[in-house]
């Protein structure tokens, strides 16, 4: 509330009474408060009532006016100053004006304005004030009401912004809107109208509201405008098609929704038209679409059909040939039942998802037959909606050359494969002819020095029974590498049933020479599996390398031991060959140890070729060769012999 300016200020109307106690002016406020039944009945209306005594500055609140206010009740010492803090920024200086006016004039003011809460919410207010005055006719104090108008300014304001949208939407709608009337003196004249009705229709405003409805009707559909309003007044609602003229005497369709109401007893319809050209247009071309999409479906010598989700919609004469069906049966038949039971989920999984490349599946006709198909399937509009147009070829002849290929395929990787075997097994002869012969050969040479260097009779008749039996080792070897070369023409080398301490003593006494030479134990135990069914070459190039190389690497400051022996683990059969010589450092040259020209140690006969080789008889023999070794400490093979057998005969080897 304003200081009033024709009153004294505050500070000079000011007096003793300021001083009274508190008591004393909480029972002034009680006095105002509780007027007899006013208080009630202003409570009753949730109006509150205040009082400003301009010679305290203090205002006095019911308790409905803090509510009014937001506030909470017991704040007795109200001033001016306070009360304009929770006025709306707004309105304080319009508020201050109308009391400064009332204070002037010695009158009263009423005013709407807003208030802001401590929340922050902003409610509207009702206020009223009224200057009075003391016996003596000086200013004295001013009283007043307010009351929260809040709902009923906001619904004033949605009327008012209703009314707004109706009118922009009226004059806004690209549609024509109008009014005409229903009655015996104005019926089919043109009450009001938007500027689209108009526009549409090629008049100016003010001409067509000069108009009757038979003016743009065509004189067909105005014959049936009285049998419409009848069905309207009755209450019925409803949308229909006809055809306008416009001004310049063209026709064109119109898409009409009208309703019936009454002002005053009297009949008005509303109608609102819409131009439905391009709409007609669209609905043409799609009849011409359809027509030509049904001749060529027709003519295609595929099946195709339409369908929703499965549901066939229509179909051609090709699915129907196709799958032995009717058109009738095809019609309105679920799709699925088309293919067999265990292709209708994966199909369906294509369908949902709108997959648009071809696939394969497979066709179930009438009668029961499968067939091989391929399924091309899209999704279309079509009546309304989207719907799925698939087309179903028969690929059965397709399917057979594909088998042929794949027939002829796998012949060509058998040849390609047996050639590469072939050329393997040429490679891995030479190695056996370069790298087997070696040792015999080198064991003929010792023998013949030491011949030389001995001059007993009975020495040198051993050394001759020596030369005698390594060189028939060696025309057995020569017969047997002749006898597999005669052979490699098969697509498997031949195996036999050999004897392990046989094929060992024969190797042994290959190398005897060298391991009287160092002095070496070499020992074997093969009683647990005394036997095996392995090409015989095969094992004796395996035992050979594995001997020689124990004794080509023994340790120079140990007296080399060698130990052979065999032993079964469920069908498998190992063989395990230990000795006591130099060993490998495995961390460093484990991933080389059976590569091809890999040595390891210092020696001149060294030419990193046996273990490549015999890894490769092993693994083409379906078995698995392993090494544990220490630098320092010796080494040991371990040979597994049938292994992998399982994946060779998986990939059709023959062992």
């Amino acid at each position: 509330m304003a200081k009033p300016k024709s009153a004294p200020s505050p500070k000079k109307l000011v007096k003793s009474k300021l001083k009274k106690s508190p008591s004393k002016h909480t029972a002034r406020q009680k006095d105002f408060i509780n007027q007899e039944g006013i208080i009630a009945a202003l409570q009753a209306a949730k109006m509150g009532v205040w009082e400003w005594d301009f010679n305290t500055n203090r205002v006095i609140w019911s308790n409905e006016t803090y509510h009014i206010f937001g506030l909470p009740v017991g704040n007795p010492e109200r001033t001016y100053e306070g009360y304009m803090e929770q006025i709306h920024p707004d309105d304080r200086e319009e508020l201050t004006k109308v009391i400064e006016h009332a204070v002037q004039q010695a009158g009263s003011y009423l005013i709407e304005h807003r208030v802001i809460w401590p929340n922050g919410e902003i409610h509207w207010l009702h206020s009223t004030g009224n200057i009075i005055k003391d016996k003596k006719g000086k200013l004295s104090k001013m009283t007043g009401t307010v009351h929260d108008i809040t709902q009923q300014k906001n619904s004033e304001d949605q009327k008012k912004q209703i009314e707004i949208t109706n009118k922009t939407l009226f004059e806004s709608s690209p549609d024509a809107i109008f009014v005409m009337g229903l009655n015996s003196d104005d019926f089919g004249k043109m009450i009001s109208a938007n500027e689209s009705a108009a526009r549409m229709h090629g008049y100016t405003m003010e001409e067509f509201l000069a108009l009757n409805i038979r003016d743009i009707d065509t004189p067909e559909d105005f014959k049936r405008t009285g049998e419409r309003v009848i069905r309207l007044v009755h209450g019925e609602r409803f949308t229909f098609e006809l055809n306008h003229i416009r001004k310049d005497k063209s026709r064109f369709p119109v898409e009409v929704s009208a309703g019936v109401f009454e002002i005053n007893g009297r009949k008005f319809m509303l109608a609102i038209d819409r131009d439905i050209t391009d709409r007609k247009a669209v609905e043409e071309a799609l009849r011409e679409s359809e027509q030509r999409f049904r001749t060529l479906q027709e003519a295609s010598f595929g099946g195709i059909a339409i369908h929703d989700q499965g549901k066939i919609i229509d179909a051609n004469q090709g699915l129907s040939r196709l799958m032995g069906y009717s058109l009738k049966e095809l019609r309105s038949m679920n799709g699925m039942l088309l293919l067999p039971e265990e292709e209708r989920d994966f199909v369906m999984t294509k369908i949902k998802s709108g997959y648009e490349l071809p696939y394969d599946s497979q066709g179930l006709r009438k009668d029961g037959t499968r067939f091989h198909m391929e399924i091309h399937g899209s999704n279309i509009p079509y009546k309304g909606k989207i719907m799925r147009i698939t087309e179903f070829r028969d690929i059965t002849g397709r399917k057979h050359a594909e088998e042929q290929i794949r027939e002829q395929n796998s012949r060509l990787q058998a040849i390609a494969q047996s050639l590469r075997r072939k050329n393997e097994q040429l490679e891995e002869f030479t190695q056996i002819v370069s790298h087997n012969l070696r040792s015999p050969v080198g064991n003929i040479n010792s023998l013949i020095e030491l011949m030389e260097n001995t001059d007993k009779t009975e020495d040198f008749l051993q050394f001759i029974s020596l030369l005698k039996q390594s060189g028939r080792s060696l025309l057995t070897t020569l017969d047997e590498l002749n006898e597999v070369l005669q052979i490699k023409q098969n697509r498997s080398i031949e195996k036999q049933e050999v004897v392990f301490a046989e094929v060992f003593l024969k190797v042994r006494n290959m190398l005897i020479a060298h391991i009287g030479e160092i002095n070496a134990s070499v020992t074997y135990d093969f009683s647990k599996a005394p036997t095996i069914s392995y090409p015989n070459i095969y094992l004796e190039s395996i035992l050979l390398n594995l001997l020689s190389n124990a004794l080509k690497y023994h340790h120079p400051e140990k007296t080399p031991v060698i130990h052979f022996q065999t032993s079964k683990e469920g069908a498998d059969l190992l063989l395990e060959v230990s000795d006591n010589g130099l060993g490998i450092n495995l961390e460093k040259h484990g991933h080389q140890v059976f590569k091809l020209h890999k040595t390891f140690h210092k020696h001149p006969e060294s030419k990193g070729i046996g273990l490549f080789m015999i890894k490769n008889q092993i693994e083409t023999m379906g078995g698995e060769i392993n090494i544990k070794s220490k630098e320092g400490k010796g080494t040991t093979f371990q040979i597994c012999f049938f292994k992998n057998q399982a994946e060779l005969r998986a990939q059709d080897v023959q062992i």
